[in-house]
């Protein structure tokens, strides 16, 4: 059984695995992305003012 059962673990974690990179990696784009979109909306809002 262990011996059947050691090779199908790999095939079964490696999609989890990827897909918990692209997440990961999704969510600091996102995360910069609103951070700049904050920032250049505050700069926007500073010209206006002055």
């Amino acid at each position: 059984m262990s011996l059947i059962d050691e090779p199908s673990r790999p095939l079964t974690f490696l999609p989890i695995d990827k897909s918990n990179v692209v997440l990961k990696h999704v969510h600091t784009l996102k995360i910069s992305f609103e951070f700049l979109v904050r920032r250049n909306l505050s700069t926007a809002c500073q010209m206006i003012h002055n």
